[in-house]
Formats: C-alpha cells, sequence, structure tokens
C-alpha cells in the first residue's frame, strides 16, 4: 500500500514510528502468503484477507475501509469467497497470535 511508504517518509516522527512498526518481517511475510493464495485463486489479496477474517469463529464483524469504488467491489468479493481449506491452514499458520497473551487494543495485557 503506497500510504505505509508515505507515511515512511512523512517528517512526523510518530507517522514513521507507526509505518516503521507496520513493515515487520512478519507482516510482511503474512502480506506475501496472502498475494500468493490470491494468485492461486485469481482473487485480490484484500478479498483474501476479508474472506479469511470473515471465517475465523468469534469474529464478530468485518470492517472495510475502501476508498474508491474499486476497493469497494474488491472487499465485497472477499465476503463470498470461499477459501479451501489449505489456505485457510496456511493464513492461521502464518498469522497465528506472537504473544500468547491476550491483546486489548493498546498492547498485550499485562
Amino acid at each position: 500500500d503506497t500510504r505505509i511508504g508515505k507515511l515512511k517518509a512523512s517528517p512526523m516522527p510518530a507517522a514513521r514510528s507507526w509505518a516503521e512498526g507496520m513493515l515487520t518481517s512478519r507482516n510482511l511475510a503474512i502480506a506475501a502468503e496472502t498475494a500468493g493464495i490470491a494468485a492461486g485463486l485469481g482473487a485480490t489479496p484484500a478479498s483474501v484477507a476479508l474472506a479469511w477474517t470473515a471465517a475465523q469463529p468469534g469474529d464478530t464483524a468485518v470492517i472495510i475501509g475502501p476508498r474508491t469504488l474499486v476497493q469497494l467491489h474488491g472487499n465485497l468479493e472477499g465476503f463470498s469467497l470461499a477459501l479451501p481449506p489449505d489456505a485457510l491452514a496456511r493464513l492461521g499458520g502464518i498469522s497465528g497470535p506472537a504473544s500468547p497473551e491476550p491483546v486489548t487494543g493498546m498492547g498485550a495485557h499485562r
């Protein structure tokens, strides 16, 4: 996403710090796996990510934030995309919790 690149080059330290925190090797590996699955299914990475999120037990709502109609249509495709079991397992394996501690929205619960 080009917005991450713009934030990484931002003159605002908080924006740079946030963007650099998003570009971890773990997050880049998740993005690469998602893109690979999407290519194999003839889908977009965004629709695969949304389909995976919607398939997770306990997730009660998937919130999207498209900026354009093209993004909206791509996002909506994710809600009708049925991921095969191997794709669900691959994404679940690579994106599992990094820590056994629950996340409260502001960091790990202590």
